[in-house]
C-alpha cells in the first residue's frame, strides 16, 4: 500500500495537538490563521459562533506577539476585546491578520481584523500579552507554540 499523501492522511490521521488544530484552523502561505465555517463553528441561525471568532483572532494575534517574545518565554494573553462586525455564515472561509502595536520588555499589544476572502469585515480585536519565562514544564511541552514555524 502506498504511503499516504500530506492531503489524504491515511484512515488514522493524527490527533490533532492544539485547539486550533481542533477547529480546523491552518496558517495560509503569509502565515495569518485561515478557518473554514462549518457546523461545528455554528451557533443557532447558522452563524458562525463568536467565541469562535474570538479564538480565531486571539489566537493569530498570540502567535504574532510570540514571534516577538524574549528568548525563553511565551506568551499568554492579558486582555482581549473584540468587536463583531457581522455576522460569518457557514461556507465562508475567514481570514486572521494581525499587526503588532507595540512590544516592550513585559508585554506586547496586537491588533487583528478577521475578514472573509472576499474582503468583508466580519470582527476586529485588540489584545495584550504577557511575556512569562518558560520552566522546565513548558519547555519540553511538545504542544507548545512554537514561534519559529509559520503556522499554528
Amino acid at each position: 500500500m502506498p504511503p499516504a499523501s500530506p492531503d489524504d492522511p491515511g484512515p488514522n490521521p493524527p490527533e490533532p495537538r492544539s485547539f486550533t488544530e481542533r477547529l480546523g484552523v491552518r496558517a495560509d502561505a503569509e502565515g495569518r490563521l485561515v478557518l473554514e465555517v462549518g457546523p461545528p463553528h455554528l451557533r443557532s441561525l447558522g452563524i458562525a459562533h463568536g467565541g469562535m471568532i474570538a479564538t480565531l483572532l486571539d489566537s493569530a494575534m498570540g502567535l504574532a506577539v510570540s514571534r516577538s517574545a524574549p528568548a525563553d518565554h511565551y506568551v499568554v494573553t492579558a486582555q482581549l476585546n473584540v468587536n463583531f462586525i457581522r455576522p460569518a455564515w457557514e461556507g465562508e472561509t475567514l481570514v486572521a491578520s494581525t499587526a503588532i502595536r507595540h512590544a516592550g520588555g513585559k508585554t506586547a499589544v496586537a491588533q487583528g481584523d478577521l475578514t472573509t476572502t472576499a474582503g468583508a469585515l466580519v470582527a476586529t480585536a485588540s489584545g495584550t500579552f504577557v511575556y512569562v519565562r518558560h520552566t522546565d514544564a513548558t519547555r519540553t511541552r511538545p504542544d507548545r507554540l512554537d514561534p519559529t514555524l509559520p503556522g499554528p
